[in-house]
């Protein structure tokens, strides 16, 4: 395989990227950027950012994908495990499924329809792991098929129609925490898989837990409209077409540069976030530079990762916080996975970089939801294996928030 890095694009009118068969096996893919892809071609998959049609075991890190008027991202074949992304402003819709993936870090906000849609008919598991899906028309996660079972851990759906939607046939576990708040619906399941979770009573549709999911559901939750930093109000220094984090869309050509690799270009809207006129792709009048790195002062999905609502302790003496020990180790649904919620495999050596934190790997503590989860030099810290998976090497950010 081959370690690919730094690959931007912006414009044009067919696909961004695309990963074929024949080409793509056993590589990473690093550090890329898609933005501004129109459908104005007609062919084929027009204005989709990122498509997937890979073989097995590639893996796609540090991706932004935003402003495109298609998907930001289509997985259409198995064997790709995407970590650390940010999806945003896209037209049709975030991340498109149908094929088997695991997704590791992921923030997918102010698309145009749903945020991530699955439609897995083969028997290919999905597992989704810290993940935001925020302000969508329609949904924030829409299961149509998962055939082969789907993993929810350490997901936050804020400000959709549904926060799930579940129209076919599933088998479902939810490990960790599933935070809810702002959706009309928690939990709209016109077609009810077949375990793990179920509508319950009420005009909120509010989401219940079944065997085998282990995790705990947060209805209600509020204060997430000031997570995210959002909307840049000042001049982005590397930016060369904005004025204040404003640029008109005739005139915008700098769709890549950026202070900080949390930032996009997408809808301003004059309504406080989360609002409808921030959703889908900018294409007229003034656009906006977003920041989807969390603040420093949030305490909803900042530091919340060990039980969904109180600040995670601190770790002392050079020791790993607790919310990252292995007593809290979780298991995918068909039990092949087990993994720590609190917790991103890093790749800095071995391990088998499918994004999920294991026995015997190096990884980072994710102490948030979504794809932020700090900056600058992680240093270790000691990891008490505490009868769960042994051997791993754990590392922590100085900083989490800006």
């Amino acid at each position: 395989g081959n370690v690919i890095r730094g690959i931007n694009i912006d414009g044009g009118s067919t696909v961004g990227l695309i990963f074929e068969a024949s080409h793509t096996i056993n590589n990473i893919v690093e550090d890329v950027v898609v933005a501004n892809r129109d459908a104005s071609s007609g062919l084929a998959n027009a204005g989709v950012g990122v498509l997937y049609n890979g073989g097995p075991n590639n893996i796609l890190r540090n991706l932004r994908t935003f402003n495109n008027e298609g998907f930001g991202l289509v997985v259409n074949s198995t064997g790709l495990s995407l970590q650390n992304a940010f999806i945003a402003n896209n037209g049709a819709g975030g991340v498109s499924i149908s094929a088997g993936v695991t997704i590791a870090g992921a923030t997918v906000v102010n698309n145009g329809v749903s945020g991530i849609v699955v439609n897995v008919t083969a028997a290919q598991p999905v597992i989704l792991h810290d993940l935001v899906v925020a302000n969508h028309l329609m949904m924030g996660l829409d299961v149509s098929n998962a055939a082969g079972s789907i993993t929810l851990s350490q997901v936050a759906a804020f400000a959709n129609t549904a926060g799930l939607h579940f129209g076919g046939p599933s088998t479902v576990k939810v490990v960790g925490q599933l935070l809810f708040g702002g959706n009309l619906w928690e939990c709209d399941l016109p077609t009810a898989p077949t375990d793990g979770i179920a509508q319950g009573a009420g005009g909120s549709k509010p989401c219940d837990l079944l065997a085998p999911s282990t995790g705990t559901v947060h209805h209600g939750v509020t204060g997430f409209g000031s997570s995210f930093l959002g909307r840049v109000g000042t001049n982005d220094l590397t930016n060369a077409s904005d004025a204040s984090g404003i640029a008109a869309f005739a005139a915008l050509t700098d769709w890549l540069g950026f202070d900080h690799p949390e930032r996009t270009w997408g809808l301003a809207g004059a309504s406080a976030f989360p609002s409808a006129d921030q959703r889908g792709r900018c294409a007229s009048g003034n656009c906006q530079i977003w920041d989807f790195a969390l603040a420093a002062s949030d305490t909803v999905l900042r530091n919340t990762s060990f039980d969904g609502s109180a600040q995670n302790a601190a770790g002392s003496g050079g020791t790993c916080p607790a919310a990252v020990a292995g007593s809290t180790a979780v298991t995918s649904y068909d039990g092949s996975i087990t993994f720590l919620p609190s917790a991103i495999e890093s790749g800095a050596s071995g391990g088998n970089l499918n994004g999920l934190c294991e026995a015997n790997e190096d990884c980072l503590y994710a102490p948030n939801f979504g794809a932020y989860q700090g900056s600058g030099g992680a240093a270790p810290c000691a990891y008490s294996a505490a009868g769960g998976p042994a051997g791993i090497a754990i590392s922590v950010y100085p900083t989490n928030g800006r």
